[in-house]
């Protein structure tokens, strides 16, 4: 037990509870806040951080998962494998898990890099195509059984509304007949125990033949079935049965695929419970405007506030608690309502904060040491049932917490001894104190002992710190000063409330001399320590200039070296417009010759071309930026890859790649995975005849089958995969490709087949064969020139 009850509520943890059940959507994920779980281990609170922080990051991009819908479907599991039969408004409860299951199993394998963690928790949710198919083909979006799910109970239904009608229609002729509407109380049937019936005024009881199926509460309306229909009321009755029995059949069979799924659907609900849990620390830390505390060995936290304070949107002081290695011990003391309790309070919700996995409001790079247990004294500890004083009350909570705290505990103690003689309380309070220490545990104390405070300041394990007090404005700073003692200020308080002077100084005379030094060596240090609070703040604006100095340079150098870049992108796009025109030229001069046979002419331009792109492959090579590799048309390169040294025919600047003749074959590579090589003899450039963008395998068609699965995935990033399948497909001269995008609702399929019309590598495509998937594939021909 990290805290028992009376801490949480020293500490107002119910509140936080309370919040988190507010930011949860399901049933089950508000009654885990009910029954926290506590972390005591260090790699567990580290990751439950890093699920938060990629729910605090989905939730920032808009990307929030609602489980508003989600219904708790176990009990309905726990029916169904016990051979029972659930209504169709229960089997949709769990269609609509299915629902919820298939979006977010969608939505975290579209996001794996950005959300790993989520990804690993929800990676292996089912897609139930076969049971959700099953249900949407007998139970419709109302939980009714549809009609058409089969031949006999298609019969029975009709069977039955043609008898109903019938029905309906002797009795509406009862009812617009003139002779019969005056013995009727109203001008409309009813039905009472499952027959239609009329309401006949009680004085016409005998004009109607028929069974008396009731009265009004008055006594004046008789519901009457008329003789005529009553056979046919019988026939429905059986009808009806027979449809019910067909109904519980088809239900019966439906629970029994339910069940082969019971064990998935069962881990996949507590899955989703899990990521509402999630979500809903995602959404407290964002209102708390919290961070993931760092675990240390000390306790240094920076600019902590109370969260609570922070929810209900007031202006909270930060403050900042740091104890030096060795010291165990901090007494807090200042004036009344100047913040300490808040402060102690705070220090405690840190690290329930920390062991529950959610982010606290301070400073990112703060750092809280993994107590064990945490314990309060707090407030009026009186127990009027046991008769207890408020100072024996808590004297009594002061015994539980000694003989039950150790090592790496924190103890909070607010106040300690207050209700009894100051200096009996202080000599008791130092005692308890320095008893808690010797067993391990970390105390902080709030307290206006005079005599406790001269204690402390007397130990090497123990540090004053006092709140902060506006002698001027005589308010408090509730800022927190470590190394220093606090004055009450009752005197100056006293004085300017209109106590009398000399009261004031009669007072002053009976505090005695002593504690008037040390009130003024306390002043002292305050004094310094406000000049020394003044020089860093000057230090830190000092710093933010320098900062603020450093960014403009590293802008100015990045705007440089993007200015540096583009000139180099447009000389490289004026050599290749430069190139292009020798293309055309070359491509002219091949069909002159074609005609007129002048090779000459051929040879000394294909030298020329050669020679330009060579020179400027070197230009750019020596003006190009110096982390990038660059290889000229033609050069030489050495793949490590594939332990082969081929030459270079094309250059692809989007991707940063080339493309290499290697032992006749041309292959795309990455310009990392190129190297030139030493060798002194260059292969002899043969330009293609077709553009350079388009170099492809001119092999005869491989009849080979590429296979790629898309389902699960949004229709942008599935037409992306593909695009890169039928580019490498068409490069290798393979004959088809084979798309696995399943049934779902059909999107994914018509997006994908709408693409492929449009897609210059497809000659055509189709359906598989059923044995093949059928209409949940596509099989592409892909163009062969």
């Amino acid at each position: 037990m990290i805290a028992d009850e009376i801490t949480l509520k020293d500490l107002e943890f119910d509140f936080v509870r309370e919040k988190l059940k507010e930011f949860a959507h399901t049933v089950n994920g508000k009654e885990y806040f009910d029954n926290i779980i506590f972390l005591n281990n260090r790699e567990d609170i580290e990751r439950e951080y890093e699920f938060v922080r990629e729910a605090v990051s989905a939730i920032r991009d808009n990307e929030d998962i609602s489980l508003n819908s989600l219904t708790d479907i176990r009990p309905h599991l726990a029916r169904i494998t016990k051979g029972g039969v659930i209504s169709g408004t229960d089997i949709l409860t769990i269609k609509d898990m299915i629902s919820l299951v298939r979006q977010i199993r969608s939505f975290v394998r579209s996001r794996r890099e950005e959300y790993p963690y989520l990804y690993s928790l929800a990676e292996n949710l089912d897609r139930y195509d076969e049971l959700f198919s099953a249900i949407n083909r007998i139970i419709d979006e109302k939980g009714i059984i549809r009609d058409d799910c089969s031949e006999k109970l298609t019969n029975l239904r009709f069977e039955v509304r043609r008898i109903r009608e019938r029905i309906i229609g002797i009795i509406d002729d009862y009812l617009s007949k003139p002779d019969t509407q005056k013995m009727m109380m109203d001008l409309y049937y009813t039905i009472r125990n499952n027959r239609y019936v009329l309401p006949v005024k009680t004085q016409f009881k005998g004009s109607i033949k028929g069974i008396i199926h009731g009265s009004s509460s008055t006594g004046e309306t008789l519901f009457i079935e008329p003789e005529s229909v009553i056979n046919l009321g019988n026939e429905l009755v059986f009808a009806e049965s027979l449809a019910i029995k067909e109904e519980e059949n088809i239900l019966r069979d439906l629970c029994g695929i339910i069940s082969k799924f019971s064990e998935n659907l069962r881990r996949d609900y507590e899955i989703l419970v899990r990521i509402d849990v999630i979500f809903a620390k995602g959404r407290y830390s964002l209102k708390t405007e919290g961070t993931g505390l760092k675990i240390g060995y000390e306790v240094d936290i920076q600019d902590i506030r109370h969260p609570i304070l922070v929810i209900r949107n007031l202006n909270v002081v930060t403050n900042s608690v740091y104890l030096e290695d060795g010291v165990k011990g901090l007494i807090i003391s200042g004036p009344n309502a100047g913040g300490k309790t808040v402060l102690l309070k705070s220090i405690g919700l840190a690290l329930l904060h920390m062991k529950s996995g959610l982010f606290f409001p301070a400073y990112e790079k703060s750092r809280m040491r993994l107590f064990n247990r945490v314990y309060t004294c707090f407030g009026d500890a009186q127990s009027l049932e046991q008769g207890l004083s408020t100072f024996t009350g808590h004297i009594k909570r002061l015994k539980y917490i000694l003989d039950n705290c150790s090592e790496d505990d924190l103890v909070l103690l607010d106040e300690i001894a207050s209700d009894t003689d100051p200096k009996e309380g202080s000599a008791l309070s130092a005692s308890i104190i320095e008893s808690m220490i010797k067993k391990g545990a970390f105390v902080f104390v709030t307290t206006h002992f005079h005599e406790l405070r001269i204690w402390a300041s007397g130990r090497k394990d123990i540090v004053n710190a006092a709140m902060g007090f506006d002698p001027v404005l005589l308010k408090p700073t509730y800022k927190l000063m470590i190394g220093v003692s606090g004055e009450s200020y009752t005197l100056r308080i006293a004085r300017d409330m209109g106590i009398p002077e000399e009261i004031i100084e009669n007072a002053a005379r009976l505090l005695g001399d002593e504690y008037r030094e040390y009130l003024e060596i306390t002043n002292l240090v305050k004094l310094r320590e406000k000049e020394l609070s003044e020089k860093i703040s000057e230090l830190e604006r000092e710093r933010e200039e320098r900062n603020k100095e450093f960014n403009m340079l590293v802008e100015r150098e990045k705007a440089d070296y993007q200015s540096r870049l583009e000139d180099l992108n447009r000389k490289r796009d004026k050599i290749i417009s430069e190139l292009e025109i020798f293309y055309n030229r070359i491509s002219a001069e091949i069909t002159r010759i074609q005609k007129e046979s002048d090779m000459k002419l051929a040879v000394n331009l294909q030298k020329e071309i050669r020679d330009f792109i060579n020179t400027h492959s070197a230009r750019d090579n020596d003006s190009g930026d110096k982390g990038m590799k660059s290889f000229g048309i033609g050069e030489s390169v050495y793949s490590g890859s594939l332990k082969s040294e081929g030459y270079v025919i094309e250059y692809d600047p989007k991707k940063d790649r080339y493309l290499v003749n290697i032992n006749s074959k041309n292959i795309w590579l990455a310009s990392k995975d190129i190297t030139k090589t030493d060798s002194k003899k260059k292969p002899e450039l043969n330009l293609p005849s077709e553009p350079l963008n388009e170099v492809k395998y001119k092999g005869g068609v491989i009849e080979y089958q590429k296979e790629i699965d898309v389902r699960g995935l949004y229709l942008d990033d599935a037409i992306s995969e593909i695009e890169k399948e039928l580019d490498f497909a068409y490069r290798k001269s393979y004959s088809r490709l084979k798309i696995i995008h399943g049934h779902g609702t059909g999107s994914l399929k018509t997006g994908i087949r709408k693409y492929l019309r449009q897609s210059i590598y497809v000659s055509a495509f189709r359906p598989a064969e059923l044995s093949d998937g059928g209409d949940g594939v596509t099989i592409v021909e892909i163009k062969s020139d």
